[in-house]
């Protein structure tokens, strides 16, 4: 669609993170040590009570109620909670260091996954993490072209 006017594909990948460009790191950044002060228990318990039109608000609290960086990152950006993402993954699956190499794969592609377990010496999940994060760029391609033509069908 953008080849009639614009001859090379601009990609903003990794942008966000870098210039910290989700509202979920300024909301962590300015309350969240404040909010990690209180009971875990609490905070979950506030979540857990609030209506879902407030879910965004639920789901801050949820990801501030994890003491485990990893847990919160996967909290704000997985469609898992920890109980739900460990009834899926079974045996050495279940672990963390996987659990954090792949879904870091999903979201984030080879690379990050492979900055992530080297930098963790998760040395057995460098490759299938880039694997797996290869496989998500290609399924993300095609779905995207399906995307395009679907969108281009319609105009």
């Amino acid at each position: 669609l953008a080849r009639t006017k614009v001859t090379v594909v601009l990609s903003g990948e990794g942008s966000d993170e870098i210039l910290a460009g989700y509202p979920k790191y300024a909301f962590e950044h300015q309350w969240g040590s404040a909010l990690r002060r209180l009971p875990r228990a609490l905070l979950r318990g506030v979540a857990a009570a609030l209506p879902f039109r407030m879910r965004r608000a639920q789901l801050a609290l949820e990801c501030l109620a994890q003491s485990d960086r990893f847990e919160r990152y996967a909290g704000w950006f997985g469609g898992f909670d920890p109980a739900g993402r460990d009834g899926l993954l079974a045996g050495e699956l279940a672990s963390g260091s996987a659990v954090h190499a792949f879904s870091q794969a999903a979201i984030g592609g080879p690379g990050s996954a492979l900055a992530l377990a080297m930098a963790m010496k998760w040395d057995r999940l460098v490759t299938p993490g880039v694997i797996v994060g290869i496989f998500g760029y290609a399924l993300g391609n095609y779905l995207g072209f399906v995307c395009a033509y679907m969108v281009r069908a319609l105009i």
